[in-house]
């Protein structure tokens, strides 16, 4: 990080007073933002003082504008520090082209340069320290309040653009000239424009002893015996300067294992600490009499547990007709422990039963301590074999064991599971997969998934995703689908689609709304419908009324309905918009009768491009929106013809008089467009009047 002010902020001690060098506002409480980014923080922070991590942070923002002459600016050089502690006041400098002041960013945005500048806390307690000793072993200990005053100069630009600084100054607070660290000092000056702007430059506060001490709070548990802890006890609740060590802990003994705390203070912090209990091994060691009445060489471990000290430990041994009882009374426990048992043989009885879902079972029988006993079981169809339990605890359904002690076993059989999985099909959510058991009944449960996008009812379930028709009803009972443990049914939400309806807007002329053109069977001529189960069905005009069309007196937009309905009763609406243009009111011709808007018109190149209320086509003409038209129409306006026999100059020409023009359009009228009714219409229209008019160049 350079620690040196750029040139970039220089330059903004050169504009205006009323953009001038922003100064350190009143600082506030660090709030998350990023502090390595000049934009974003100034746009965050504006000109405060932020404290963070040890650092007073504030941004700068001036614009980027050529300097004018023969004028007077003001610019920020440094900042002066006054520190005042319970008994002492001091006064320490910063000077912007110093070493103390730290630029972390500078960005050119928007025409404005922004600066994010800090200042280290350790280089404000250095200064201290060199200024007044007193002050700076108060400010340590108790903190106390820093003021914040800019340090500030003015600047004459002649008309040549030389500038003319007022004063300067170094970073011990050696002023040169003529500097400014009062409202009333650089108001005076010069005739700012706006001099109360700069009041937020000076008397900036902020309380070191608020903004630079944290409260730290440090909760203390202690383990129980059973594993669990007991409540928290505060052991530190006070305020820490800045830096400070924070710290707390505790020797390891008997009970107890060693614990601390130890961090530097920056901000609020709560902390628990928990204090672990130590545990301890008891065990238990036996060995059996055998029919000798001698015991065996080596001790056997019966028992080892890991136990907290303090908890309670015990052990016992039931006898029966091979071996006597035996124990070890309960005790607390307060170190490592062994004991060691003696114990007599007996004899032991097996008896064994069938559980859920077992045929039958073998193996039961008396037995000598040490004796091998094999059990078994047959399992029904529809379950799985889980395990032996009892005495003894197994997965292996043929099993043997060693006897010793009275056995007993029930062997247990699970019924097999299976699931029946739900899929929307095209609809949309999820459904809970259904968990069956054998020999159980169930209700399909009722579709809860969505419906598709595209309009529809409900049927009920099939595992074939692509049919169209239920094999399970919703809610209906289902038990035994199947032996297979684990197998996963799918079941499909089976939709009946609406049919899909497909129209379009229609244009009509008034003449043939009112001569009946626009009758139901020409509204459904552009209509089509499709449903997905049955194919094409029915359509029809929900709203037609020839009476309403054909007494229309003017141009007019009617909505009209249209609606289709497939064999599940599924119906489907769509509407469309029937606009009636009088094409009289724009001394345009009639319209053939096939719903298309036709007529004739005449056009020249310094129109065609335009718009239609300046003279140019309809929005709707064809001339204009397909561009297959648009171009022919283009190339005809520019048509022209050279020497070499290539078109280079225009060849043709016609000038029709106003009668002309309406003897075209009734031609047009009579005939139709183009060749569309008779197939020398147009050579017809050329001899009889456009041949007439041809001018040749």
């Amino acid at each position: 990080m350079k620690k040196s002010w750029k040139t970039g902020l220089l330059s903004l001690f050169f504009l205006l007073s009323v953009i001038g060098f922003t100064a350190l506002a009143p600082p506030q409480e660090a709030q998350a933002a990023t502090f390595d980014n000049a934009v974003t923080f100034y746009n965050t922070y504006g000109s405060q003082i932020v404290f963070k991590d040890g650092y007073f942070y504030y941004a700068t923002r001036g614009k980027q504008a050529t300097i004018n002459v023969s004028t007077t600016h003001w610019g920020t050089i440094g900042y002066r520090m006054r520190v005042t502690t319970s008994t002492q006041s001091a006064y320490i400098y910063f000077n912007l082209s110093g070493y103390t002041v730290e630029t972390v960013n500078e960005v050119a945005s928007g025409g404005y340069i922004y600066d994010l500048c800090r200042i280290n806390l350790s280089y404000v307690k250095s200064k201290l320290a060199q200024t007044n000793r007193t002050a700076y072993n108060e400010f340590i200990i108790n903190g106390g309040y820093i003021v914040v005053d800019s340090c500030m100069i003015t600047i004459k630009i002649d008309k040549y653009g030389n500038r003319t600084n007022s004063g300067s100054m170094d970073d011990y607070g050696n002023f040169y000239g003529r500097v400014y660290t009062d409202y009333n000092g650089i108001a005076n000056a010069a005739p700012w424009s706006n001099p109360s702007s700069l009041h937020s430059y000076f008397n900036m506060s902020i309380n070191y002893v608020t903004e630079l001490k944290s409260k730290q709070i440090v909760y203390v548990r202690y383990q129980d015996a059973d594993g669990g802890y007991g409540g928290y006890s505060v052991v530190i609740n006070k305020d820490y300067v800045y830096g400070e060590t924070v710290s707390w802990s505790r020797g390891a003994d008997s009970c107890y294992e060693a614990a601390s705390i130890s961090y530097t203070a920056k901000q609020d912090k709560t902390s628990y600490v928990s204090v672990n209990r130590k545990q301890y091994i008891q065990n238990v060691y036996v060995k059996y009499q055998d029919a000798n009445g001698n015991y065996n060489s080596d001790w056997a471990l019966a028992r080892s547990q890991n136990l907290y000290y303090g908890a309670s430990f015990e052990w016992s041994y039931s006898g029966d007709v091979c071996y006597d009882a035996a124990s070890v009374s309960k005790y607390t426990v307060s170190g490592t422990k062994n004991h060691y048992i003696y114990i007599t043989r007996k004899k032991y009885s097996v008896s064994v039963s069938a559980g859920t879902g077992i045929s039958s079972v073998s193996g039961s029988g008396s037995y000598y301590y040490g004796a091998n006993c094999t059990v078994d079981a047959v399992v029904k169809t529809g379950y799985t074999w889980k395990n032996w339990t009892g005495t003894y605890t197994s997965t292996n359904k043929n099993y043997t064991f060693s006897v010793i002690g009275n056995v007993l076993l029930t062997t247990n059989a699970e019924a097999n599971t299976y699931y029946i999985v739900f899929h929307p099909n095209g609809g949309s959510g999820t459904m809970t997969t259904l968990t069956c058991k054998y020999d159980q009944t169930y209700t399909l449960p009722a579709m809860s998934f969505g419906y598709p996008s595209h309009p529809c009812k409900y049927l009920g379930w099939n595992t074939d995703a692509n049919s169209y028709y239920a094999t399970y009803a919703e809610r209906q009972q289902i038990r035994n689908l199947t032996s297979l443990n684990g197998y996963a049914f799918h079941f499909y939400a089976i939709w009946d689609y609406a049919p899909d309806l497909t129209c379009t807007d229609r244009y009509f002329t008034l003449y043939e709304a009112q001569t009946g053109v626009i009758t139901e069977a020409e509204l459904l001529r552009t209509v089509t419908s499709t449903d997905r189960e049955d194919g094409a069905t029915q359509i029809r005009v929900k709203n037609y009324s020839a009476n309403t069309i054909t007494g229309l007196t003017g141009s007019a937009e009617i909505t009209i309905t249209y609606t289709t309905t497939d064999s599940r009763n599924n119906t489907t609406e769509k509407q469309a918009k029937v606009s009636i243009v009088d094409t009289g009111a724009t001394k345009e011709g009639p319209m053939d009768f096939d719903g298309k808007k036709q007529y004739a018109r005449f056009i020249s190149a310094d129109y065609y491009q335009k718009d239609y209320a300046s003279g140019g086509l309809e929005a709707t003409s064809k001339w204009r929106s397909d561009v297959t038209y648009r171009n022919t129409l283009a190339m005809a306006m520019n048509k022209v013809k050279g020497e070499d026999g290539n078109w280079s100059q225009v060849v043709k020409s016609y000038e029709f008089p106003e009668e002309d023009i309406e003897q075209v359009k009734q031609y047009v009228k009579g005939n139709g467009m183009g060749n569309s009714k008779n197939g020398t219409a147009l050579l017809r229209l050329i001899s009889q009047i456009l041949l007439i008019n041809t001018i040749t160049f």
